[in-house]
C-alpha cells in the first residue's frame, strides 16, 4: 500500500535531508556523516524487514512479499 511505500522511503527522505549542504571541501566530517547516516539507513531497513520476518505470505490477508523483498535488495545495495 501507499503508507508502507512512505515508512519505506521516510528514512532515506530524513537521510537525504540530514547530509544536504554537508559535503564542503576540506572538511573530514563529511565522510563520516555519510558512514553514520549509512548505519542509521541499514537498522532503519532491517527493523523494517523484521516486522516482515513472521509473515506467512500463504496466507489470503497477508501483505504481498514485495516489501520484504524490496528491503532485502536495498540492504544488499547499501552493503557493496
Amino acid at each position: 500500500t501507499i503508507s508502507e511505500y512512505i515508512q519505506l522511503l521516510s528514512p532515506f527522505k530524513e537521510a537525504t535531508s540530514f547530509l544536504k549542504g554537508r559535503g564542503k571541501a576540506g572538511t573530514s566530517r563529511a565522510i563520516y556523516e555519510v558512514l553514520v547516516t549509512f548505519d542509521w539507513l541499514v537498522n532503519q531497513l532491517t527493523n523494517i524487514t523484521g516486522r516482515h520476518a513472521d509473515v506467512d505470505f500463504n496466507d489470503s490477508d497477508a501483505p504481498e512479499g514485495h516489501m520484504k523483498i524490496k528491503c532485502q535488495l536495498a540492504l544488499t545495495k547499501i552493503s557493496d
